[in-house]
């Protein structure tokens, strides 16, 4: 007596599934994920330390993330379920950050009407640029690009007067966020020296001292 087995390897036809590359989405985004190659059943599960669990059917399945997540697409073959392929896909998250505030060395103040500057700056946030603009009579002499930069300014522009606001755009994959701080700079009055002490007649041949009060 003997018997005879036929064994049917089930899966030599199924196809490789791809989930694709690995994501980056802002925070409160959506990632549209799609699975590749599968010509079977696609299924969609959230990876997390409680284990997966279904979240999506389908080739294409949108997520909404709230932290970093990694996600499996699971293809079976629609005749034999127990044949299945994985992939895996990760979603990072990029945080919106705020910008500002600006501070610097002279934002109100009266200064003298000479040739001078200042340097001004908000927090640095990573993969971020920057573009500044700054009051009529001030000038950016280095740093435009960058969460800092140093101004100049001419005598004759501090002498009348610099005012207006001082604006810096930050760029980055989420967006682009403004912030501005009012600057107002003026020129020191000159000080009246007070009056000349001294004898008021004079001998001739004399010798005499005159002098004034320290400003």
């Amino acid at each position: 007596i003997s018997n005879s087995i036929t064994v049917i390897f089930c899966c030599d036809t199924l196809s490789t599934v791809s989930a694709g590359n690995d994501t980056t989405i802002c925070a409160g985004g959506v990632a549209i994920l799609t699975a590749t190659g599968c010509t079977g059943n696609t299924t969609w599960y959230q990876l997390g330390v409680e284990g997966p669990f279904v979240v999506g059917q389908g080739p294409i399945f949108a997520a909404l993330p709230q932290t970093n997540t990694c996600y499996m697409v699971v293809c079976c073959d629609p005749l034999y379920p127990a044949c299945c392929d994985t992939d895996t896909v990760c979603v990072t998250i990029l945080p919106v950050v705020g910008v500002g505030p600006i501070t610097g060395t002279h934002l109100t103040a009266c200064l003298p009407a000479i040739f001078g500057g200042s340097t001004y700056s908000v927090p640095a946030v990573s993969g971020a640029t920057y573009q500044w603009t700054v009051p009529t009579g001030m000038s950016i002499s280095s740093g435009q690009g960058t969460p800092t930069i140093t101004t100049t300014w001419t005598n004759l522009a501090m002498n009348a007067g610099i005012s207006g606001q001082l604006c810096v755009y930050q760029i980055t994959p989420c967006g682009v966020q403004l912030i501005c701080t009012p600057i107002d700079l003026n020129a020191v009055a000159p000080v009246t020296p007070p009056s000349i002490s001294g004898p008021a007649k004079v001998c001739p041949g004399n010798i005499v001292t005159y002098s004034v009060a320290a400003v």
